[in-house]
């Protein structure tokens, strides 16, 4: 797996654009072990739990994003202000 796969929308139907950042992608839970480590490998990680609504898979990154923002007492981010819809 190359790093201009990695950017591509999906990769094996495992691999997934960050509906809140737009811009990251993020390896699904149900991937293959072999595919999982390739994508960690290229900086690809496992999504995080959205704080929003307990529902939605986001990247890693807006997922500490969000944790830091409800240390903080900050409202979150809601899904109306994500450039895609989950």
């Amino acid at each position: 797996m190359t790093n201009a796969a990695i950017h591509s929308t999906t990769i094996d139907d495992h691999v997934h654009l960050c509906p809140r950042c737009d811009s990251s992608h993020f390896v699904d839970y149900n991937a293959p072990p072999e595919l999982t480590r390739r994508a960690i490998a290229c900086g690809v990680y496992p999504p995080a739990l959205s704080r929003f609504d307990n529902e939605t898979d986001i990247c890693s990154h807006c997922g500490t994003e969000e944790a830091l923002q409800d240390y903080a007492h900050l409202p979150l981010t809601g899904p109306s202000d994500w450039p895609l819809v989950p």
